[in-house]
């Protein structure tokens, strides 16, 4: 019971009393009414017995009014004092060093979860002292600098299950940034270490490849690629697949001893493979940009594809079929 509400309770019992029992207000309460019938109650009748029921002779802590709960609270606490004021003002000095203990007021505390309560569910409800939004698409999550601008290399469907997860977990706003940013920090990490350990196995590669061959570095890599070439279009690969091993062999990497071996299959091959090779419209050093290129000078007025078209010259025109189809494949990827 505050303060407040005790002297809500009592309010209409707090008049001075004369010696009979009675308020002074309300003197007519101890008397006969005109009719005999005792005091009149609307103007004070109950004033009687010191703040108890009216002719009595009760307590004012006594009084109906009170539960029995609360008449034990008010013994309890000493405030069984004749003058209810002197109780109130024990009350409010019992509240006043109470919230000053607590360093609040008592509707600012959070009750525990109840028995058996489930904590996350309990987090929630408590959402906004805890910073946990009402619904999952509410955390206001900001991107990490490494990814704000990238939108194919965030991963949005996993944003949008960490957010359900977190929610469904009472987990706060600042915490699920924080996971945000641990996590994104951890791929870039893995990035970086990749691309670390492609530069030094192509380091590696090219300083054992250049300490075996010497001078003759660069015509045998481009006999390993004229070479790994071949072997895939003998092993029926589709374009893509050459481009996987165009990728592979244009960035010079990969292992020293598998470059050696398309080498060698490069020196076996005889001067008609290789020139049915460079002929055919790319090879695995072109680029989709060279091959856009090459048609558009085949194409251009006075190309060698244009002369034959403008002369209908079908023997020409048979010829450089292949090679075109070989750099439209090349240039669509």
């Amino acid at each position: 019971m505050s303060v407040f509400d005790f002297w809500a309770l009592f309010r209409p019992v707090f008049a001075p009393q004369d010696d009979s029992g009675g308020g002074s207000e309300g003197g007519d309460g101890g008397k006969s009414g005109d009719d005999g019938s005792g005091g009149n109650r609307e103007a004070g009748g109950e004033g009687g017995g010191k703040g108890g029921d009216a002719g009595s002779g009760q307590k004012w802590w006594e009084s109906s009014k009170l539960t029995e709960a609360q008449k034990t609270t008010l013994t309890a606490a000493g405030l069984t004092v004749d003058d209810p004021v002197e109780a109130i003002a024990k009350l409010a000095d019992m509240e006043v060093n109470a919230q000053r203990k607590l360093g609040m007021k008592p509707d600012e505390i959070l009750a525990k979860p109840k028995d058996g309560q489930n904590v996350a569910e309990w987090l929630r409800e408590n959402g906004g002292m805890f910073g946990v939004p009402e619904e999952a698409d509410k955390y206001e999550l900001t991107r990490p600098d490494a990814f704000k601008d990238d939108d194919k290399a965030w991963n949005a469907d996993l944003e949008t299950q960490a957010r359900a997860l977190a929610h469904e977990h009472g987990v706060s706003q600042p915490a699920l940034q924080a996971f945000t940013e641990l996590y994104a920090g951890s791929i870039s990490k893995i990035v970086a270490d990749a691309e670390q350990e492609l530069d030094s196995a192509k380091l590696e590669m090219n300083s054992a490849l250049q300490d075996a061959w010497g001078a003759q570095f660069n015509r045998k890599m481009t006999l390993a690629k004229q070479g790994a070439q071949f072997a895939a279009e003998q092993a029926g690969l589709d374009n893509k697949a050459l481009s996987g091993i165009s990728q592979l062999m244009a960035k010079e990497t990969g292992d020293a001893n598998t470059v050696r071996l398309f080498s060698a299959i490069g020196e076996m091959l005889s001067e008609d493979q290789l020139t049915t090779l460079n002929t055919q419209g790319g090879t695995l050093t072109t680029t989709p940009e060279q091959a856009r290129a090459e048609l558009d000078t085949m194409k251009a007025p006075g190309g060698e594809y244009e002369q034959a078209v403008a002369k209908n010259d079908r023997a020409t025109l048979d010829r450089l079929k292949p090679k075109m189809e070989q750099l439209s494949r090349l240039a669509a990827q």
